[in-house]
């Protein structure tokens, strides 16, 4: 054996060793954090204490895979952070932030339907062969195109100039100015119109990283981004996908599975509560800034911000479960109001809302204290109130197909990357829900990041082999 190898051997010996004292570690450290905020119900630390071990089971499999996967990193994470954190602390506080209290039966209900929930996305992902067709397209058409950088470019540069106004003033000021159009407008101006500066900064960053191009374009490129999603207005649930996928366009070869899993934890666990402190101000304005961030770090609560409505996504499936035991499921009316978000309500007077709302409105504001609608409703939650438990297997179907996908176009550098990333750390959103507004936000940016660029590159390829001699 060379010196090399053996080099080279000792740090996977160091760095399975590192692996192994992490789950060792983070195991001890939840059940003791379980024991700690348990309850004198046997059967709630009982359900809690089995969905810890599906956490520690399925994270270490993932941890040791040498396939990678940051959707399943996602997932674990969410799961830990939003499914089994945040609910120990609430369950120990004796009422949820949806200001429901702890119903045994409910809690541990809740728990199993979680778990069934996160047993079939594994199980359809790893254990059955999923085969699906994608629509044959050529592969030079995701290749980045020079051309189809430039039109999209020159676009946004004439949507920034038709909404300077609105655009600059919501980057000194996050309090905003409205546009003053119609609601579905908006949605499409948001998550559409708004969203090409994303395209122009990814393609520019792969390029600055992968072939050394202009360093002005990347920077005007980033400016751009900066102005159309202002990272002091837009909410976290919109904004993480979008620089957390640039920041993985740059350092991607860093992570592996271990490395994202502790990278999501940081991210879920400290940044994203941390992050309140700009994106929950309607009042911060550039001058303050500093001022904010320091008194935020001297304040800094995470176990407060993981009982606050910023992680309701557990008790809201609780909330969803009790409604359906009360009224009935939906039988999909939910998921058809997702699908066709864009059709506006004054074709469709009875169109449904999101069912965050819907839950809210038709049992927490009834029957218990809760006071407004504007409430999450996870992704496993939104198959339960649609179809039951069935609705619960399909939703997990469905995840780990997108997942498939996710993790087959990881491995390129050009639109199925940007495809990959932003769909993956978007399913943090989704996850937590509700589906109509994040499946809406998911359906406008890809549109702009990747299908409107799909679409240019096969019309400028089909171009260029005319043009050729």
């Amino acid at each position: 054996m060379t010196e090399s190898q053996v080099v080279q051997q000792n740090k996977t010996v160091s760095f399975d060793i590192s692996k192994i004292s992490f789950i060792f570690l983070f195991f001890v450290f939840n059940f003791f954090l379980l024991i700690g905020n348990s309850t004198d119900d046997v059967a709630i630390s009982l359900s809690f204490f089995t969905n810890l071990l599906f956490i520690m089971v399925f994270s270490s499999l993932h941890i040791f895979s040498n396939r990678i996967s940051l959707m399943d990193s996602v997932f674990l994470v969410f799961f830990y952070t939003f499914f089994w954190l945040a609910p120990i602390l609430q369950t120990k506080e004796g009422i949820y932030p949806n200001t429901m209290p702890v119903e045994p039966r409910l809690v541990v209900l809740t728990n199993f339907y979680l778990l069934v929930f996160g047993v079939s996305y594994f199980a359809f992902k790893n254990l059955f062969k999923m085969k699906f067709k994608m629509i044959n397209i050529k592969e030079e058409y995701y290749k980045l195109n020079q051309r189809t950088f430039r039109i999209i470019f020159f676009l946004t540069v004439i949507i920034f100039i038709s909404f300077f106004n609105y655009l600059i003033t919501n980057m000194i000021s996050a309090s905003g100015i409205s546009l003053g159009v119609e609601t579905s407008r908006m949605l499409i101006l948001n998550t559409f119109i708004f969203s090409f500066p994303l395209y122009i900064a990814y393609h520019s960053s792969l390029r600055l990283k992968s072939t050394n191009s202009k360093v002005l374009i990347f920077i005007i490129s980033i400016l751009l981004l900066l102005l159309f999603k202002n990272p002091f207005l837009i909410r976290r649930n919109a904004l993480g996908p979008i620089y957390l996928t640039l920041f993985f366009i740059f350092f991607k070869g860093k992570f592996n599975n271990f490395r994202m899993l502790l990278f999501l934890i940081l991210v879920l666990s400290i940044i994203f509560p941390f992050s309140q402190a700009f994106t929950h101000n309607s009042s911060l304005v550039v001058g303050d800034l500093f001022e904010t961030f320091v008194s935020r770090l001297k304040t800094m609560d995470v176990k407060q911000a993981l009982t606050s409505l910023d992680y309701d996504a557990w008790s809201n499936f609780m909330a969803a479960i009790k409604y359906s035991e009360i009224e009935s499921i939906t039988y999909g009316r939910q998921l058809l109001g997702a699908i066709l978000f864009f059709v506006p309500r004054s074709l469709w007077p009875n169109k449904p809302v999101g069912s965050g709302h819907f839950v809210a409105e038709n049992m927490l504001m009834t029957r218990y204290s809760f006071w407004f609608t504007n409430i999450s409703m996870p992704f496993p939650a939104e198959g339960y109130i649609n179809f039951g438990i069935l609705g619960i297997i399909l939703f997990a179907f469905i995840l780990a197909l997108v997942s498939k996908i996710t993790d087959n176009w990881y491995q390129y550098n050009d639109l199925r990357l940007f495809f990959s990333l932003y769909v993956c750390f978007h399913m943090i959103f989704m996850l937590r829900g509700d589906l109509m507004s994040s499946f809406a936000f998911l359906v406008g940016n890809l549109l702009a990041m990747f299908y409107f660029p799909l679409v240019l590159n096969r019309i400028t390829c089909r171009r260029e082999k005319i043009e050729k001699p």
